[in-house]
């Protein structure tokens, strides 16, 4: 998975402020984007059959996909102060939205049927949000925190349904949780954190394509790392 060899596809929100994907970009070049609102893949098949005639001779596709979410340096989880704003504004906006409207029981989007557009992907992801609420109600954590979790393992899910079982090229796959931070405060600006949940490359190119978990290897090859390092 070299730059040379490889495509770089992504599949995270339309907000401007994940950031990730430019940090992968700077290594392995130009970005393919199967992702819409909240992250998921919206192009689905059709895109990932465009980005699969785009990929070098006898190279690889790597596919970053995450879902994001805001914490200010207050410790307000789901708010993050943008750029060139004083308040602070909502992250996932979309996520936040379909809970909001899953809870109060209100309709927030406007897919209207004689629209071409209208808002599908918000009427998806209203959908999918409202699935939630038994586990949110049950779950210990921050709500929006197990809404990204969630969120995380939907678009895991679909990605991997996109991917032909016949598919021929190797693909490498890094998911995980993209953290906002403030951006807005040029005096003391903050980094933005990922937090990888999976690593894995799926190889073959027939019924049953094998997938190999790289996580655990990389962080006994780590732990090793450092005791050979200690032992000096």
């Amino acid at each position: 998975f070299t730059p040379k060899s490889c495509l770089l596809a992504a599949s995270t929100c339309s907000d401007e402020i994940n950031r990730v994907v430019d940090r992968f970009s700077d290594v392995w070049g130009d970005c393919f984007n199967l992702g819409g609102l909240a992250g998921l893949p919206f192009t689905g098949k059709s895109g990932f059959n465009a980005l699969s005639h785009h990929i070098p001779d006898g190279g690889q596709l790597l596919i970053l996909f995450a879902p994001h979410i805001g914490v200010t340096k207050a410790g307000e989880v789901g708010m993050i102060r943008r750029r060139g704003m004083k308040e602070t504004t909502t992250a996932c906006g979309s996520c936040m939205a379909a809970y909001k409207a899953a809870m109060s029981r209100s309709v927030i989007a406007h897919d209207d049927t004689d629209e071409l557009i209208g808002d599908k992907q918000q009427t998806v992801i209203n959908k999918i949000v409202k699935s939630f609420l038994p586990r949110i109600e049950k779950a210990k954590e921050d709500a929006l925190v197990c809404i990204a979790n969630m969120m995380y393992d939907t678009i895991k899910k679909e990605i991997l349904k996109i991917i032909p079982n016949d598919f021929k090229y190797s693909v490498g796959l890094i998911g995980g949780i993209h953290v906002n931070t403030d951006h807005g405060d040029n005096e003391n600006p903050t980094s933005d954190f990922f937090i990888i949940k999976d690593l894995m490359v799926r190889t073959g190119s027939s019924e049953t394509p094998q997938f190999r978990e790289l996580g655990k290897y990389i962080e006994t090859h780590i732990k090793d790392t450092y005791d050979a390092s200690d032992r000096k």
